[in-house]
């Protein structure tokens, strides 16, 4: 046998057997909840990982969305650091970790976009007994193309083997039942008026009912109350890109926030402008779009969702700012009303928006947390409510 075919043979079984170790630790972990979806995915596996803890059930969850990080079984928050960048294989060393602390229940955020990664993600690394997609929306069509049937079609090789798969209502539901069956697996739609809007009232930020609703769901299946769940829910750390609504106040003027940056797709984004803003406001609305270059298809969308969105000014910042204007003024948005705010440091970007302010106006930001995106909100929250009042 040559060097390379030894080498070769030594390979493959390292592999078999660290395959082998990860099948043990695997079914050491009785609940394995796969949570998919394009949007909420971070939030909803914050909120089945608190209604379950609350439930009495030693509960791990893992999130990678704003800042990746593992939710222990005590709720407390350890980053996950990353040397190379993220990775399939991390899956395996939080299996790892959670089948020594004896955890009874993993809640695992999907950490692939691409179709064929999910399969892996799902077949390879978690074999879920509980899936969910909290829902499909136009999202990453640079990856699953501009079709809706692509991108559920995608998110559908998280559909669970021979368990149950949580989601939202809506034309999807019959491409993950026809996966569902080929995979014994069922399929249950919860509706959000499973929630009451004043059940709503004791999260300290504004959380989506499809999110509770569904997250209530996946704690009943394991056997956790609902009143249990709903109040552990309600407690527990949300996600740091959730949807905020604050006021800052500097040199007397206000300026009334709404930090969507991590809704992403138009469809969430165009939601919340309907529901928190449109005909809610007598003053100036101005807009706050942060871009990204590597998600240009995203720019572009971006761009012909500010003709829907009619507003005093769009501050477009990041690194992807000419793809978003460029298509803002082919959607017929006037360039008196657009701002280049290219290239400037989240301070600078609160003093120049407040420069505008005559008195009071609201700001919805927009498009992405990434690279500045969250760090300017933040910037801005520094004059929340009393801070900087003249």
């Amino acid at each position: 046998m040559t060097y390379f075919a030894a080498l070769s043979v030594i390979v493959i079984v390292l592999l078999l057997v660290e395959r082998a170790l990860h099948e043990r630790r695997r079914r050491a972990i009785p609940h394995r909840i796969h949570v998919n979806g394009i949007r909420g995915k971070s939030s909803v596996t914050r909120l089945i990982a608190a209604g379950l803890r609350g439930g009495g059930v030693r509960t791990w969850g893992k999130v990678t969305g704003t800042e990746p990080n593992i939710i222990d079984a005590g709720g407390h928050e350890v980053a996950i650091k990353r040397m190379n960048g993220a990775s399939l294989s991390e899956q395996r060393t939080i299996f790892s970790l959670a089948a020594k602390e004896h955890v009874e229940a993993l809640v695992i955020e999907c950490m692939a976009v691409q179709a064929r990664y999910q399969e892996v993600a799902e077949d390879a690394f978690v074999r879920s007994t509980i899936g969910v997609i909290t829902n499909v929306r136009a999202d990453h069509l640079e990856v699953y193309g501009d079709r809706f049937e692509g991108v559920a079609e995608a998110l559908a090789n998280t559909v669970p083997h021979g368990g149950v798969l949580f989601t939202t209502p809506g034309p999807a539901v019959e491409i993950f039942e026809r996966v569902a069956k080929k995979r014994g697996s069922r399929v249950v739609a919860v509706p959000a008026d499973e929630v009451e809007q004043d059940e709503l009232a004791s999260f300290e930020y504004y959380e989506h009912r499809e999110n509770v609703a569904v997250a209530l769901r996946v704690c009943a299946e394991l056997g956790v109350g609902r009143d249990v769940a709903l109040a552990a829910m309600a407690t527990a750390r949300p996600d740091p890109g959730v949807l905020r609504v604050f006021e800052a106040r500097r040199d007397g003027s206000s300026l009334h926030v709404i930090n969507a940056l991590a809704a992403n797709d138009p469809d969430s984004t165009l939601f919340l402008h309907h529901r928190l803003i449109e005909g809610r406001w007598d003053c100036p609305l101005f807009v706050f779009v942060h871009t990204r270059r590597d998600r240009p298809l995203r720019s572009i969308q971006l761009g012909q969702l500010l003709a829907k969105i009619p507003a005093a000014r769009y501050f477009v910042a990041g690194d992807d700012v000419r793809s978003v204007l460029n298509a803002a003024r082919d959607a017929g948005v006037a360039e008196s009303a657009l701002i280049d705010c290219a290239h400037q440091p989240p301070q600078a970007l609160v003093d120049r928006i407040f420069a505008d302010v005559q008195g009071r106006a609201v700001l919805f930001a927009i498009g992405n947390t990434a690279a500045g995106g969250l760090e300017t909100i933040d910037a801005m929250a520094a004059y929340e409510l009393t801070q900087g009042v003249a």
